[in-house]
């Protein structure tokens, strides 16, 4: 309710604390809920349109040939190819819902330490990214919303997919793998491997 929303917002008006920007996502330039968000703000602070953050939603309902369907052909080319590899590796999926937070976030520290994200020290292995997402992982876990993929091969972590699910959706949140195993392939191998994260399976 953008009415209910912009009283919220002028109730909870954080002057005389100290911050200097706020930043509101999910917001639809053009919506109703975007014009209380400014209304409420307009009087005493300056309000700008950021830069909007791309999402892509896929409907699983059909599985994973109807979604293959919708893909170019060179997406699923790569896909075989990388199932293929991960087949010759001898590559599993290990299913996480629940567990010790302290003991799987270190299991995805591992995997993120050898990406080449992390190698570059711009994965959530580092600084603040890596404090939010330990308490992400300990949020989901303790509300039974956490969704987790290890790709698992030589009795070693090769790479994760993590996320979770909200109102019967799976956001996915991070994804990485160990840069020494990039021949396989894996980010295009565990995108359909995020169907049975979905809730209720």
């Amino acid at each position: 309710d953008p009415g209910e929303l912009s009283r919220s917002l002028e109730a909870a008006d954080p002057k005389g604390h100290d911050w200097h920007v706020l930043q509101l996502g999910g917001l639809t330039e053009g919506s109703d809920s975007l014009h209380a968000v400014a209304s409420a703000f307009s009087n005493g602070y300056n309000v700008r349109l950021g830069y909007p953050c791309r999402r892509d939603i896929a409907e699983f309902e059909g599985g994973v040939e109807q979604y293959l369907k919708g893909k170019s052909r060179k997406f699923r080319q790569n896909l075989r190819r990388a199932q293929s590899a991960c087949l010759r590796e001898g590559v599993t999926w290990e299913r996480i819902t629940t567990g010790e937070p302290l003991a799987i976030y270190q299991r995805i520290q591992s995997i993120e330490a050898q990406s080449w994200k992390g190698l570059q020290a711009a994965g959530i292995n580092v600084g603040d990214m890596h404090d939010f997402y330990a308490l992400m992982v300990d949020r989901l876990i303790r509300n039974g919303r956490l969704r987790l993929l290890f790709a698992r091969a030589h009795d070693r972590d090769l790479a994760y997919v993590l996320g979770g699910v909200s109102h019967q959706i799976f956001r996915g949140l991070q994804f990485a793998f160990r840069h020494d195993y990039e021949r396989l392939g894996l980010g295009n191998a565990g995108h359909p491997k995020t169907l049975c994260l979905r809730p209720g399976i």
